[in-house]
């Protein structure tokens, strides 16, 4: 697949044992890991879970992302943000003093170690039946984007997001090439009563609660999606502004 061979670029410029001796971190470890509020700013302001990395373990050794992963969700290391002259994004295992820290870090991790699993492989089962009864998936023609939405009625925060959602719908309505689906928990008389007085722009898709949790195995929401015209997922976001950035670049 397509990550793959962009790990392999990164790979051989980089080598698989280069030391990073001259690595400079962004925020120091002690101050990331002070409280849970200093990690909760770090976390804000330098993290990025979803974006591919060049990522170093605790002896500078360069590992993949997957193992970076993996290493933090132990809760035995922080991840330092280092600085870098170009756009990749760069992270140093240090290890973790803090329990209450690296404890949040780790259930963190286990989620985004989850959903990055998920990068590459087919959509399940994509083939989804609107609240108006039209079918939207792989047999759409002609074939598009998705970009899922993944929600409940009773999430306050999924429908906070209700605003930024809608415009991007409007930002990309010249673009045929990209649908914005909602895939909800709930009936579709639920949706019906619930959508008069919460505007929502995306195409809703009902009854979906079995499918997000047992499927999909959706760990938080809202969480967003990515699907590619194959049916194809290209990532998963727990981060909405990681989303929108992503899809600027289709």
């Amino acid at each position: 697949m397509k990550y793959t061979f962009v790990w392999l670029l990164i790979y051989f410029f980089y080598g698989c044992t280069s030391p990073n001796k001259n690595a400079i971190a962004i925020v120091n470890a002690p101050e990331i890991e002070k409280n849970i509020m200093s990690w909760l700013y770090y976390e804000r302001d330098y993290m990025n879970w979803s974006a591919d990395c060049i990522a170093y373990n605790e002896q500078d050794i360069l590992i993949t992302k997957k193992d970076f992963l993996k290493q933090l969700t132990t809760g035995k290391y922080i991840p330092v943000r280092l600085q870098s002259k170009d756009s990749i994004i760069q992270y140093q295992l240090s290890i973790a003093h803090n329990a209450e820290v690296g404890n949040l870090i780790r259930n963190k991790a286990i989620v985004e170690s989850h959903y990055d699993s998920m990068r590459g492989m087919p959509l399940p089962n994509f083939n989804f039946k609107t609240i108006n009864g039209a079918i939207v998936g792989n047999n759409s023609t002609p074939r598009k984007t998705y970009v899922l939405n993944c929600w409940f009625i009773h999430c306050k925060s999924c429908v906070a997001e209700f605003s930024q959602l809608n415009e991007l719908v409007d930002a990309y309505k010249n673009r045929p090439d990209i649908g914005f689906l909602g895939l909800a928990f709930d009936s579709t008389d639920s949706i019906k009563a619930f959508l008069p007085n919460h505007t929502f722009k995306y195409t809703i898709i009902p009854n979906k609660e079995k499918y997000l949790m047992d499927t999909l195995q959706i760990i938080g929401f809202p969480t967003q999606l990515i699907v590619d015209s194959t049916g194809h997922i290209m990532n998963v976001y727990s981060n909405l502004n990681e989303m929108k950035a992503a899809l600027k670049h289709l």
